[in-house]
């Protein structure tokens, strides 16, 4: 498994082979399904606010309340995500997702997923 390596102000991970913790989802919102997701990030701001790396979950269905604005590319996988408003939309690897701060979404993995993610927020993000 691959670690982030810095080189000076350049930080650098080979996304597939990243090394991953558990970051489980809270049990209340798990829908159906076991999904145990995994993550490492990359790089968080000194103010907590902005951070970015590496996410992953297998196959499962959860509730998600997004906090932060957060932007991710999909590497592999196939999910469906619905927001509050009932607005579906099903993606997969080389997809490109943008959720906003503020949404309530319910996740639908049929594939294990994996994600580069940048997220922005409001407040400190604690993980």
């Amino acid at each position: 498994m691959s670690t982030p390596t810095v080189s000076g102000s350049v930080r650098h991970i080979h996304e597939p082979d990243a090394s991953l913790d558990p970051w489980p989802i809270p049990e209340d919102w798990v829908l159906s399904g076991g999904p145990r997701a995994s993550g490492a990030v990359l790089w968080q701001s000194d103010d907590k606010r902005v951070m970015n790396g590496v996410w992953e979950c297998t196959p499962g269905r959860f509730t998600w309340e997004y906090t932060w604005d957060e932007t991710a590319h999909i590497s592999q996988g196939r999910f469906t995500v619905t927001d509050q408003d009932g607005h579906s939309v099903s993606l997969g690897a080389g997809d490109l997702l943008f959720v906003e701060a503020g949404t309530r979404a319910t996740w639908e993995i049929a594939e294990t997923v994996r994600k580069a993610f940048h997220v922005r927020s409001d407040t400190p993000i604690e993980l």
